[in-house]
């Protein structure tokens, strides 16, 4: 039985190289740091949970000098030093309540990316977000929902990504987390006074197989992001959840990037931005 690990990713400096890139990459895909309909002389406190290596705080504090940003996670980083006079970057954990009263006055935006795989306890959670959030302020999660999926119709459950993200989502059952949790996430918000509900629907490509050159290029940035990364998303779940040997994470590895690389299936994961704004 896979224990409740908080977080089943690595924190070394490869995984924080690649988190860089990430941020990149979700940046260009959601034309910005994010999709709420924010006005931003009005947003003056700006909340980032599991802020990672701290660069969508730093970037949202540096484009709007007058917010006063604040992220968390539980694993500091390196590149908080870089953080400007209006940005503080503190360890905590989203799920502790003391944490949140740590945070003193309510915010006007709060914000969480790729946090799926470290909550457990979502409507927590939103219960959290919802009493430290001003009246019409805006609350905002980007995160992606497993398993994966293949544009290939009937082919596509040959596909070893398609497998692999099978996998992946019943391992994270096992970690006590829910790989689908982001549709849950309007009723969820609307059960703790959040309205005005809206969900954005993007893909993380494996590869750039798709039409347009625009989304060629997410996709070429997609596959970068997976090789980077595809060994620590694997392992841990694997091994912890499914009892792989070292031998198997590696085979499966191997297989999954060969395959993306070649462009045989036009595979992805789901990608959810979801807000909603406190009555």
């Amino acid at each position: 039985m896979a224990d409740n690990t908080t977080y089943i990713l690595p924190r070394d400096a490869p995984e924080e190289e690649r988190l860089n890139f990430q941020h990149a990459l979700l940046t260009k895909t959601f034309g910005g740091l994010y999709r709420a309909p924010l006005d931003p002389s009005h947003v003056r406190r700006v909340l980032d949970i599991g802020c990672g290596t701290g660069n969508w705080a730093i970037d949202y504090a540096k484009q709007n000098p007058n917010a006063q940003v604040i992220g968390f996670d539980v694993t500091g980083s390196p590149e908080w030093n870089t953080a400007p006079p209006n940005c503080t970057l503190i360890e905590a954990n989203g799920e502790d309540d003391s944490a949140w009263v740590s945070f003193g006055d309510k915010f006007d935006y709060i914000h969480a990316r790729l946090i799926v795989v470290s909550i457990r306890n979502w409507p927590s959670l939103f219960e959290k977000i919802s009493n430290h959030l001003t009246s019409g302020g805006w609350c905002e999660i980007q995160d992606l929902q497993f398993p994966t999926h293949c544009l290939n119709g009937s082919t596509s459950a040959e596909s070893k990504v398609v497998a692999w993200g099978h996998l992946m989502s019943s391992g994270m059952r096992k970690f006590g987390l829910d790989p689908n949790a982001i549709n849950h996430f309007p009723q969820q918000m609307q059960h703790v006074g959040l309205v005005n509900a809206k969900t954005d629907e993007f893909k993380m490509m494996s590869g750039p197989w798709a039409d347009t050159e625009h989304d060629r290029e997410l996709g070429q940035m997609g596959n970068k992001n997976f090789h980077m990364g595809f060994r620590g998303f694997t392992t841990t779940v694997m091994k912890g959840a499914h009892g792989f040997s070292d031998e198997q994470v590696e085979d499966q590895v191997r297989g999954v990037l060969e395959e993306i690389d070649t462009l045989k299936f036009r595979t992805y994961v789901p990608l959810k931005v979801v807000y909603a704004q406190k009555s």
